[in-house]
């Protein structure tokens, strides 16, 4: 660390608290208010989180404090969908962490969604240093080398107040890192005008450039998770990586949605260096701030001066992820803070627009598309999606060399619960379908292409999925459905398929799997035979290695948007598929457990040949039910 330019005599001795906050995924959320169900929300949005910043800023000794995002700032809800169609000249969402004086940034893969050109007019209006090492223009011999896109750090040069009042001159340096794989996720969209590289090449060049430049703290901004279980080159999440490799005084973690440090119950995988009682990742404080403004993480930094080396070092720290908001006895949400006056002043014109904009009427629907049971293979919502790729991408393969081959699709639950809790599932009534319903549907401004797959590929696609779910022993009763460490978005349906999973079989691939009796139109499927099939290009670009994947084997790309596909199918009228594509193995005498929203009740009728009983509501607020796997009546 560097030494300050203060006399050996004036620094002895001396002891400084740091105060750093953190947001990370806030997606857009400028309010606390549920813009896909129209209507205000107890939890969450900037406006909540803003009365926290301003707290904790209030109540850190002598106000030393410093403010960053991680990411995933500008797509992921309606105000973010409506300014970048809008485009204004100053960014509002930008504008508002401008207004709570942030102090740096890093970009989250969202950040890209809908073009370079958007984002770079975005970054325009930051009135705060923007960092990423690892996302460049062009890749040079080495990482110092590169033409980076944005700065790879930033230092932050601050007047701070030690413990006695005294003020020393502090530089921190402030070093940004996302997901490699960024640039494939969104390569239809940047035209091959970034390149990237790997997090950890990125931090090893990096982080001695922040110490030689002067910086006496070092901060990560890592838009990535802890990425437990890598064992891949260039991983998309692995801060525990990056937090074993030193130099590091503080880490700011994200993209996955996950809270760390947690408090009850603890979601975070058990590790020997991940301690979310101290809030530290393999010694280093640490924090994970959720999503959409659930939490603002917290680390306190004590500093000490040593008076042989001129250095400033990290003596203590102290980590906590602080809620906007809590469940009570019942499991509804209370908010614990009001929303800031000042930030709801500075959004009212985009929320507003919002508002208007997302309220439009563009399609019909003749039943209910929720997604409640979709982690038991009733899911009306996905099914509209999934066939609205199948019809698209079957018009358009007429008159290609692709013709004659069975057609299908994949995608994932847009919404399951899990971290974003129980009012997080995809609820569009029958009747009218808003522009806000069908972002419910489909929030991103993803593109379809189409894969070319075997059979063999397909069933290790299903094993993937099949993954999700823990092994059950037969016998048992309500034992956990679901592997709470899978997110939804990583259980693919593959719709034109039929099969069932089988939870008593340890996970496996092809034969010795958990996927059984896999027919497209009533005929077994065999490794050697062909489909084409629709993707997203998230799903097509490799995101998850599943088989047949990756750069180069899209054999065909569109440029409409997901989205638009799925208004254009509401309007024919589909019919419900008469049959789920997928169901569970029957077990005799066996039930498994399982979370959904409390608006589940309201559409028990969609299991139809399924046995559920509720089990009440667990402490988060989920309904829990029990769903029999015996298929004896």
């Amino acid at each position: 660390m560097r030494q300050t330019d203060f006399p050996q005599e004036q620094l002895a001795g001396s002891t400084l608290r740091l105060r750093l906050l953190a947001t990370s995924d806030l997606h857009a959320a400028i309010r606390a208010y549920d813009y896909f169900g129209d209507r205000p929300a107890e939890g969450g949005g900037l406006t909540r989180l803003a009365t926290l910043i301003r707290a904790a800023r209030a109540e850190a000794e002598v106000g030393n404090t410093l403010l960053f995002d991680n990411g995933d700032l500008l797509q992921g809800n309606l105000p973010g969908d409506y300014t970048a169609q809008a485009a204004p000249t100053l960014n509002p969402i930008v504008e508002a962490l401008n207004a709570l004086d942030t102090d740096a940034a890093t970009l989250g893969n969202h950040d890209f969604n809908f073009g370079l050109d958007y984002l770079e007019g975005a970054l325009q209006s930051a009135a705060y240093p923007v960092v990423c090492a690892n996302i460049v223009r062009r890749r040079g011999p080495t990482p110092d080398l590169d033409t980076p896109f944005v700065p790879p750090f930033a230092l932050l040069r601050r007047r701070m107040r030690d413990e006695t009042g005294a003020l020393h001159d502090l530089c921190i340096g402030v070093l940004g890192l996302i997901p490699p794989q960024t640039v494939t996720w969104e390569g239809g969209k940047l035209d091959g005008a970034l390149d990237s590289r790997d997090v950890l090449e990125a931090a090893r060049a990096h982080l001695p450039r922040l110490r030689a430049a002067g910086a006496d703290v070092v901060v990560v901004l890592a838009h990535g998770g802890l990425g437990l279980d890598h064992r891949a080159e260039g991983p998309e999440n692995a801060c525990l990586a990056l937090a074993r490799m030193g130099g590091i005084d503080a880490l700011v973690m994200g993209h996955v949605h996950g809270v760390f440090p947690e408090t009850t119950p603890p979601r975070t995988a058990r590790h020997p260096e991940v301690d979310p009682g101290l809030g530290t990742v393999a010694g280093i404080p640490a924090v994970m701030p959720g999503m959409q403004g659930s939490h603002l993480g917290v680390i306190d930094l004590r500093l000490a001066h040593d008076p042989r080396t001129g250095r400033w070092r990290v003596t203590g720290s102290r980590a906590e992820a602080r809620p906007v908001a809590a469940r009570d006895g019942t499991g509804a949400i209370r908010p614990l803070v009001a929303e800031d006056p000042a930030i709801e002043t500075l959004t009212r014109p985009l929320h507003e627009a919002t508002l208007d904009h997302m309220r439009q009427t563009v399609t019909r629907t003749a039943r209910p598309l929720v997604s409640y049971f979709t982690m038991i293979g009733c899911d009306p919502a996905l099914e509209t999606v999934t066939g609205a790729m199948r019809s698209f991408l079957r018009e358009h393969l007429r008159g290609t060399e692709f013709e004659m081959l069975p057609v299908l699709a994949a995608a994932a639950p847009m919404k399951a619960g899990e971290l974003g809790g129980p009012d997080h599932f995809t609820d569009v009534p029958a009747g009218a379908v808003a522009l806000r319903d069908l972002s419910d549907l489909y929030p991103f401004p993803d593109r379809l292409h189409a894969l070319v797959l075997t059979g063999a590929d397909l069933r290790a696609w299903l094993e993937v999925t099949a993954s999700a779910y823990n092994r059950v022993r037969p016998g048992s009763r309500d034992a956990e459905l679901l592997d709470g460490r899978i997110p939804g978005y990583a259980r693919d349906t593959i719709d034109g398929l039929n099969y069932r999973i089988d939870l008593s079989r340890p996970h496996g691939h092809h034969r010795d799997g958990r996927v059984l009796d896999l027919t497209c139109n009533s005929r077994p499927v065999q490794d050697n035979d062909r489909f084409v099939m629709a993707v997203n290009n998230h799903r097509a670009s490799g995101g998850r290695s599943l088989p047949g994947t990756g750069p180069g084997r899209s054999v065909m790309r569109f440029a409409t948007p997901i989205p638009e596909i799925v208004r254009a199918y509401l309007d024919s009228d589909p019919p419900p598929a008469r049959h789920p594509p997928w169901g569970f193995a029957p077990l005799r005498d066996t039930t498994v457990l399982f979370r959904t929203g409390p608006g589940a009740e309201r559409h028990l009728d969609l299991l139809r040949g399924r046995r559920v009983e509720p089990r009440g509501t667990d402490p988060e607020g989920f309904r829990l039910y029990s769903l029999n796997l015996d298929d004896r009546p």
